[in-house]
């Protein structure tokens, strides 16, 4: 069938049948698990999920099991789901693209590989994309942050005062997972009331301690280790939510890495404040970071959030010894 873009994939699944396989790929785990959850409910919608729904993960699995598990029949419903995670970890994709070839039209096959590697994404899209369709997610742009907020909140069957909304982005950045879970909380204490306000988020959402947090950033950014690890300590004791804490972090980084990029095309340090709304106070520390850490520095800090994000969502290490790595990874080479 084809590629298609986010939105493009939403639409899809909102107006047209399910296709026999689809891809879902790329760097943004919320619309991956977004995708996921739309397609698994489309598919299994009245049908008992027991007997037609089958999870595979493709550092455990091989692909034949997951082909022949694909022809299989539903039960008492008219699809079956297939869904393989960790796709790009299959070490042999024969059978699944020799399946590929003629697909059962009562399974829908899920290959999920979130972060692969261009050449195994290359290699699962040529696999899946003639007969089914292959998206891959990418971290929203700022400004669809705002958009993406609206969405949720009309979803939920509310709306939103574009105070509170700009309050939401200002505080969680662009991390739509948190987004989304702290808007829930913000439902649960409007009730009734069909019109999110500032007041509101205020209220539930409080201010996550973010001197603090933002302390806490500047820090590592500066590379010094060991006031970020005093900073750090408070912040878990104090409740602070771990997966907040690094979807924040990832935010800056993010700006950094824009930043950077800039400088490196030409745009002065005047341009870069007004572009990033800098105020006088955090100007001087924003920019002295931008010109202290390097393009691939940058980068690889963001296979380090990525890395403490699976490790955080998946793993029984406690929170704070994976941050307490993260944080060490990141302040290498600064003062302890």
């Amino acid at each position: 069938m084809s590629i298609l873009k986010t939105s493009e994939f939403f639409n899809h699944l909102r107006t047209e049948p399910l296709a026999v396989a689809y891809l879902l790929t790329g760097e943004e785990g919320y619309f991956i698990d977004r995708a996921l959850a739309r397609i698994m409910e489309k598919g299994l919608a009245c049908a008992p999920r027991d007997f037609n729904l089958d999870m595979f993960y493709g550092k455990d699995t091989k692909a034949d099991a997951v082909a022949a598990q694909a022809c299989t029949l539903p039960v008492m419903a008219e699809k079956r789901v297939v869904v393989l995670k960790e796709a790009d970890k299959l070490k042999d994709m024969e059978p699944i693209k020799a399946y590929m070839e003629s697909p059962s039209p009562t399974t829908v096959l899920v290959l999920v590989a979130d972060n692969a590697d261009r050449a195994k994404e290359r290699a699962l899209t040529q696999a899946v994309t003639g007969n089914g369709v292959a998206v891959h997610f990418y971290h929203p742009f700022e400004s669809e942050i705002p958009r993406l907020i609206n969405t949720i909140v009309k979803e939920a069957g509310y709306d939103i005062e574009p105070a509170a909304s700009a309050c939401l982005k200002e505080v969680l950045g662009g991390n739509i997972a948190l987004i989304e879970a702290e808007l829930n909380k913000v439902f649960q204490f409007a009730g009734n009331r069909k019109t999110i306000t500032l007041e509101d988020v205020n209220e539930s959402v409080g201010d996550f301690g973010l001197p603090l947090v933002f302390d806490l950033i500047d820090a590592i950014a500066d590379k010094k280790r060991g006031k970020a690890l005093e900073i750090l300590a408070r912040l878990l004791r104090d409740g602070e939510q771990p997966l907040m804490l690094l979807g924040m972090m990832a935010s800056h980084w993010r700006k950094l890495l824009a930043a950077r990029e800039q400088l490196t095309n030409g745009d002065g340090p005047e341009k870069i404040a007004k572009d990033f709304k800098l105020n006088f106070s955090n100007k001087k520390a924003f920019l002295g970071q931008v010109l202290s850490l390097a393009e691939d520095e940058l980068e690889r800090a963001f296979h380090l959030f990525y890395k403490a994000d699976k490790a955080l969502k998946s793993s029984s290490v406690a929170p704070r010894l994976v941050f307490e790595d993260l944080l060490l990874e990141l302040t290498a080479g600064g003062r302890a």
